[in-house]
Formats: structure tokens, sequence, C-alpha cells
């Protein structure tokens, strides 16, 4: 096992040897059936408690603050890094919970108008009244910002390229880079 391992020995523990292969890929034959659910029921066991407030406190905060990127007209952004297939995106706590649904809205209509036409759009920006959207394309990356309802075009661009200059700053921190040994 590889120090770096994101299993516990006591989770490493309830994964039985037959389900484990060098490469960290599960295979098991049709008869192991019974074998997996005993160890996916160990697992959740092992995970009551207080073994799982960590995960639980992780899924619920991105530790991502947007307030702290210091550009006042972003309320939030998804951003889809393509080499990897990851995503970063900040929490959706206090206000931004209650405008949810909002904020998805926004980001659905953009996709969908950049996805309308053939190749897609690479820019697109939306504005009603109760928010602005930008949608940017590029074959590195998918970004989403979900702005302020008063922000111009170009005052979304520029929050673009900020939020860019950010994540290239931090990327390291947001996304895996190496890839994570399994046991």
């Amino acid at each position: 096992d590889s120090p770096r391992s994101p299993y516990t020995p006591a989770l490493r523990a309830c994964i039985p040897s037959l389900v484990r292969t060098p490469g960290g890929t599960m295979r098991c034959g049709q008869d192991d059936f019974h074998r997996v659910a005993a160890a996916k029921a160990s697992v959740a066991t092992a995970l009551q408690g207080e073994a799982l407030l960590p995960l639980q406190r992780a899924a619920a905060s991105s530790g991502i603050d947007v307030a702290e990127l210091g550009i006042s007209e972003l309320r939030h952004f998804v951003y889809r890094d393509h080499a990897s297939n990851q995503y970063v995106a900040p929490g959706l706590a206090g206000q931004l919970a209650a405008s949810c649904e909002h904020i998805l809205t926004l980001y659905h209509d953009v996709h969908a108008h950049a996805h309308a036409v053939q190749p897609p759009h690479r820019v697109v920006y939306s504005s009603s009244g109760r928010g602005a959207a930008l949608f940017l394309n590029t074959a590195d990356y998918a970004l989403y910002l979900a702005l302020g309802p008063l922000c111009t075009k170009p005052a979304a661009m520029a929050a673009s390229q900020r939020v860019l200059h950010w994540l290239k700053a931090e990327r390291p921190a947001v996304l895996l880079e190496k890839q994570l040994a399994w046991p």
C-alpha cells in the first residue's frame, strides 16, 4: 500500500482481497456477489459516526469562498478542466443556497444557447433582471460565471480573467493532478 492511500487501515480491512488488484481495480466473479455486498456493508459501518464527519464537512464546503477572490460582481462559478475532467466550484451556502435554482437556471440557459449550434459558441453572455451569466469554452476548459444583475459583458469578461488567473495560481490546491494511490 502507498503511504498516500486515501483508505485508512480500517477501511482497507473491510475490502476483501479477492476484489483488490495491484492496479487498484475491482474484480470479482459471479459467485462473489455476497462477499462484495458484505464488504460494502463493512465499509458503510466503518464510515459511521466520527469517521464520516470529515467527509460530510468536505462535501458541504468546497473550501472556496467567492468573496476571497475580490470580484464584487461574482456570485458563483463552475470551472471544468477538459484534460482531467475535473470540476471546481465554490459551495452554495448562505445566501447562495436560496438562489441555487436561479444560478443553475442561468448556467443551463447559457449552456443551451452555446450548444444550440454546431460548432458550439465559445462565448455566451446572458443578462436578466435577476442576474447575469457568462460561459467560456476553450479546448482546455469550460467556465460558467453567475454574476450580479447589473454586470455588463465587459465586466463579466474581466471577472472571468480574474477567476482564471486565480485558478491558475491555485491549480495544485483545487485540482487533483497526481494519480491517487489505491489499495
